[in-house]
């Protein structure tokens, strides 16, 4: 794979910092894993300008094999209280042995096919040659595995703090966080600065309260999982989304007209929703879609009416009900159907979080599908 001129200089600091982190006085330093930390810095910094997806190629993958191979050996040791050598840096409490050998193997792989493709997959004097013959180099090696652990366990600790177990999400994030960010950064973006920072740096100031509105904790997760690449443009675009939202006239000029004030039909959560969900050339669609469903779902006699007609639902009783609970409901007023989720709720008895029996005092509806033509 060519490299830019620009990924030439990360090349050349991660190779210096593994020749560091080889040499067997700076491993006895007492600031020796700061070295191992940075080294593993260097080659996050080349994984986040390297395209790492696809086809690795017989020669990486047997190199990533052999390097698997040693990172499983070293998960073993860890987990085996009191096998480490006395310079080992980390023990991996056992109990954690099955979830870290389920994940680790594969973020250090990804971690490593960035500085394996910018280095052109020459290992020659590096820690990851295998075999390994430089005892200076086999213990740097291990330490670096450790170390790569020991990243990737702080960051699990943060993410997944006061969860029972990891989500899918969650675990997509854990993945690319230990491949591209050392824990400082996590520990940041949940409970530091990270986030008011940023939208600050980029001239957008919100309140305390506003910035927990849209960044809660189940949303940074999201982020990180899915936008890790792009989180400061992601941040900056749910920001000045954010501040678009607040201005009724805005609102009003892509909504259309509508019953009552722009910012009671478009409540918080409307407009969260629209601020984190939508990218700026889409924002306009947004509100206009959350316009168009509110007069439908408004219009009560209207809505009843295509109700029966389009979706053969026939409401006797309660049409109001329909309209006071569902015209500010995110699941149905962003929906591009919203009227055909109704008849699929009434039908399939569900009740979008609502309690059931209460719906079905409130609501008298006769099934029009239902209903076979007498025979003449």
């Amino acid at each position: 794979m060519g490299q830019g001129e620009g990924i030439k200089p990360l090349v050349t600091d991660a190779k210096k910092s593994q020749e560091l982190i080889a040499n067997p006085e700076v491993q006895k330093d007492p600031d020796y894993r700061d070295y191992l930390r940075a080294s593993i810095a260097d080659i996050q910094k080349i994984v986040a300008e390297t395209r790492v997806a696809g086809r690795t190629g017989e020669t990486l993958d047997a190199k990533l094999h052999a390097f698997g191979v040693a990172v499983e050996d070293e998960i073993e040791k860890l987990a085996i209280p009191y096998a480490t050598d006395e310079d080992d840096i980390l023990g991996i409490v056992p109990e954690y042995q099955e979830f870290i050998k389920e994940h680790i193997v594969e973020a250090l792989r990804v971690h490593l096919i960035g500085f394996f493709r910018a280095n052109e997959t020459v290992l020659s004097g590096t820690i990851f040659e295998d075999p390994i013959t430089n005892e200076e180099q086999k213990g740097a090696r291990s330490h670096y595995i450790q170390e790569f652990i020991a990243n990737f366990v702080a960051h699990f600790y943060i993410i997944t703090e006061g969860h029972d177990s990891l989500l899918g999400v969650e675990e997509k994030a854990l993945s690319r966080l230990s491949t591209r960010k050392l824990a400082d950064f996590s520990a940041s973006f949940f409970y530091g600065p990270y986030i008011h920072d940023t939208l600050q740096q980029k001239n957008i100031f919100l309140s305390t309260e506003e910035e927990e509105t849209l960044f809660t904790d189940a949303d940074k997760r999201k982020l990180l999982a899915h936008n890790l690449a792009t989180l400061e443009e992601t941040i900056e675009r749910i920001g000045r989304n954010w501040i678009q939202l607040a201005n009724p006239d805005y609102l009003s000029e892509h909504a259309g007209a509508l019953p009552v004030p722009a910012l009671d039909v478009f409540s918080i959560g409307i407009r969260r929703n629209l601020a984190l969900n939508f990218s700026d050339n889409k924002l306009d669609e947004g509100i206009k879609r959350v316009g168009t469903n509110y007069r439908l779902l408004a219009d009560t006699q209207g809505m009843v009416g295509k109700l029966e007609k389009e979706e053969g639902i026939r409401i006797t009783s309660g049409a109001e009900y329909l309209r006071d609970n569902f015209s500010k409901d995110s699941g149905v007023i962003f929906a591009k159907k919203p009227l055909t989720l109704l008849a699929k709720w009434l039908r399939e008895d569900r009740s979008f979080g609502r309690n059931r029996d209460v719906i079905q005092q409130n609501i008298v509806f006769e099934d029009l599908r239902l209903q076979k033509p007498e025979k003449k």
